[in-house]
């Protein structure tokens, strides 16, 4: 196998934005990324799912979806035994020619929905291969395909059922559901895989099977049928370098390893390692939590994008971008040493609109008074809410953690303030720690301030926000270094890690109501259960007990 060149990244709130943006459509393996055996991986989420695993049909695997509170079409999954199914299908198996099954019902379940004749799998179960002599064991000579999954029950008679099939019967298929050495057969352990099952038939046949789950790219050519999508569009997300990631490597996706499963982090960081993912995080939630906090950053730009500001011609659209360069414009203004005793306020806000206009891109072309209009109606919010975080801080600083701190400062805004929604966030997080800031709008010496009538922010000094700034502006008039005409570049403010906070509140609304399922499913009454039914629900809740709830 050829090294990889592919440059891994952790996946986080600085590049969630590029993946997301960059594919249309996410494939998703399911044992070791939205479960382990039968229990459900925190966080796990609709979306493709494709798995290797062909014990269980399309119909079975989204029953046991829906058994994990997750609803997700049968036209949404892809197993190994739909693919075998379908790779027969494609290749116009005879309708007259038998396949014999060494695997579970999934296999048999596709292989009849598909219209060919399946035998085998559990209904061999419990057969004997008699060694007598001078006997011969006899198998059906119909049977011109073999295909091998992974089968618990494996067993003599089934390995050498299939083995004469493949060796004696002219032109029999060899087909295998996948080569996993281990799998997820429960929670807490890896089990042997469908690779085991597969190596024994190769060794008594001499003959390799065409393989038509991951990595091969059968699969993935069937699902870029179905969903008419480029590869380049796809992202393949898994825990197994060996089956998910080539999976996606192989087809041309972009790849996301979970640490969920079989990988772990000191495996793909091995430099003996030659399969690397473009991305790789520790668990599929992190995906739709920072996916969330993309929305959110979406859904405040719409906000702003919709919050118009008049002017004498028409009215002028802020969008999030706009007034997060507009802080940026303040803020190194303000600290700029560019600055003479003849900068007053005027001449503050179009040098403010000058350095906006410098780097704006994609935007409308702002006046000092529209930049100025618009910071005292952002900032006059922000002012009002930092006001109210920093009592609730003040009051509960030691008893209380910075999410319950937050979630009040939102209620205290929204009842001092005819019930309004704060909405600015990202502005305050971007501002609350600036010094200059803090300097020019927060109270000092214990003066209370105030919001007056028209809307500007005040001390009971009665002093504006533009006297503040020019008093601010002429005090640094003795530290003139540079020329007037020096080119300003833009501090861009990275605010993608703050930004990750944003949702915490309703994630933890998330969270809590899954606690609540697994809290009622405690407390579920047994009385009416059977034995074996009492037997599983102690199980599960020893498991909820001690891997759940103890976080």
């Amino acid at each position: 196998m050829e090294s990889s060149s592919t440059s891994t990244h952790q996946l986080s709130a600085h590049n969630i934005g590029d993946l997301i943006d960059s594919v249309d459509a996410f494939l998703f393996d399911c044992d070791g990324v939205i479960w382990k055996g039968d229990f459900l991986i925190y966080g796990g989420k609709k979306l493709v799912f494709v798995t290797n695993n062909s014990t269980k049909s399309r119909s079975q695997y989204a029953k046991k979806f829906q058994s994990l509170g997750i609803s997700v079409s049968q036209d949404e999954i892809f197993s190994s035994s739909f693919a075998a199914a379908m790779f027969l299908k494609v290749h116009k198996f005879p309708q007259d020619k038998k396949v014999y099954v060494i695997g579970g019902e999934g296999i048999l379940e596709e292989l009849q929905l598909a219209g060919f004749t399946g035998f085998g799998g559990p209904e061999d179960d419990e057969k004997l291969a008699e060694l007598k002599p001078n006997s011969l064991f006899e198998h059906d000579k119909s049977v011109g395909a073999v295909v091998v999954g992974l089968d618990p029950r494996i067993n003599y008679y089934k390995l050498q059922y299939g083995t004469l099939c493949i060796r004696e019967n002219p032109g029999c298929v060899f087909i295998a559901t996948n080569r996993d050495s281990v799998g997820h057969m429960t929670n807490l352990q890896e089990w042997p895989g469908a690779g085991c099952m597969v190596a024994a038939i190769c060794g008594s046949t001499q003959k390799e099977p065409i393989v038509v789950g991951k990595p091969s790219t059968f699969m993935m050519d069937f699902l870029l049928e179905r969903y008419n999508i480029s590869c380049s569009r796809m992202c393949m997300v898994g825990d197994r370098l060996d089956t998910d990631i080539l999976f996606g490597r192989n087809a041309g996706c972009k790849t996301l390893l979970v640490l969920s499963g079989v990988t772990t982090l000191p495996t793909l960081e091995d430099p003996s390692n030659t399969i690397q993912p473009d991305y790789y995080t520790s668990k599929v939630s992190d995906i739709f939590d920072l996916m969330a906090s993309l929305a959110s950053i979406r859904l405040e730009h719409v906000v702003l994008h919709n919050e118009t500001e008049p002017t004498q011609k028409s009215k002028l659209k802020w969008s999030k971008e706009a007034t997060t360069l507009l802080i940026s414009a303040w803020l190194n203004t303000s600290k700029d040493n560019i600055v003479g005793n003849d900068q007053i306020s005027r001449r503050f806000w179009d040098r403010i609109a000058k350095y906006f206009n410098t780097n704006c891109k994609g935007e409308e072309r702002r006046s000092g008074k529209q930049c100025k209009d618009h910071w005292n109606k952002m900032n006059q919010k922000v002012v009002r809410f930092n006001s109210c975080y920093k009592q609730v801080q003040q009051a509960h600083h030691s008893d209380w953690s910075g999410e319950q701190i937050i979630e009040n400062a939102h209620d205290m805004y929204k009842s001092e303030n005819n019930n309004s929604n704060f909405l600015l966030m990202h502005c305050w997080r971007l501002l609350k720690d600036e010094s200059k800031w803090n300097t020019v709008y927060q109270p000092q010496g214990g003066k209370r301030t105030k919001v007056s009538e028209s809307g500007e922010y005040t001390s009971s000094s009665n002093a504006d926000i533009s006297d503040h700034e020019v008093s601010e502006v002429r005090q640094k008039a003795a530290k003139r270094k540079e020329m007037e005409n020096h080119e300003q570049h833009a501090t861009f403010y990275d605010i993608s890690e703050r930004k990750a906070e944003a949702l915490e509140k309703l994630l933890a609304i998330e969270k809590e109501k899954t606690m609540t399922k697994y809290m009622d499913y405690l407390l579920m009454d047994t009385s009416h259960m059977t034995p074996e039914q009492k037997k599983d629900h102690e199980k599960l809740c020893i498991h909820i007990k001690t891997n759940i709830l103890k976080y």
